[in-house]
């Protein structure tokens, strides 16, 4: 008799930017309530997920990207991790796509949300990536550091929430981090300032030999 297969398989999509490689990797999925969604109210929004066959409420995947140029390695974002039953896959699809957690040297962060930080530092408090260096634009680290700044949030608790998280991962990386506000990052790999939706919000922008990709 067959068995069904108990498992997806890896989730890894690989492209070319002139000669770097850039890898998706996907952490699974994460369901938010419709209240996170700014400026429209829930039942017109609901009724807009609906007409796209889209599940209520609002579902995002979660990913990292690898970059793989001049002989080295790098991850932007890490994921959740596992504070959902429905992510942490990011650890197996980075071994699915041929690299090992420590084959990774440079962590480069678009910013500190715990669907982007989760993954940085185990339960223990320890580095998912031990020989990385992290680098994380210095208004996101000076934000996440901020109890002032912090208790002015709309919503405390969810903002002490995310802070735990963002402080958790600066602590695991602690004596090898490298803030930034701007310049080149890793090789082909330039960050561009996006604050708004955190204030060291970040893009990456990966160009090589006339081609160009924007991670935001």
């Amino acid at each position: 008799m067959a068995v069904p297969p108990d498992r997806q398989v890896a989730g890894v999509h690989h492209r070319r930017v002139g000669a770097i490689g850039v890898t998706a990797l996907n952490d699974g999925h994460q369901d938010a309530p419709l209240a996170t969604v700014v400026g429209i109210d829930e039942t017109t929004a609901a009724a807009m997920l609906h007409a796209a066959f889209r599940p209520v409420p609002r579902r995002t995947a979660v990913h990292g990207f690898l970059i793989r140029a001049g002989g080295r390695t790098a991850l932007v974002d890490s994921g959740c991790g596992p504070i959902k039953p429905t992510t942490g896959l990011l650890p197996a699809n980075l071994l699915a796509a041929g690299v090992a957690a420590e084959e990774v040297d440079t962590l480069l962060m678009t910013h500190l949300h715990p669907d982007h930080a989760g993954g940085l530092a185990d339960a223990e408090g320890r580095p998912r990536f031990p020989n990385a260096t992290l680098r994380v634009h210095e208004a996101d680290i000076a934000y996440w550091n901020n109890d002032a700044a912090l208790a002015r949030a709309a919503d405390r608790a969810r903002a002490r929430a995310m802070a735990a998280t963002a402080r958790a991962a600066l602590a695991a990386y602690r004596g090898r981090i490298e803030p930034f506000t701007g310049g080149t990052l890793f090789p082909g790999v330039t960050a561009l300032h996006l604050p708004g939706h955190t204030p060291g919000h970040t893009g990456m922008m990966i160009s090589d030999g006339g081609d160009s990709l924007l991670i935001w």
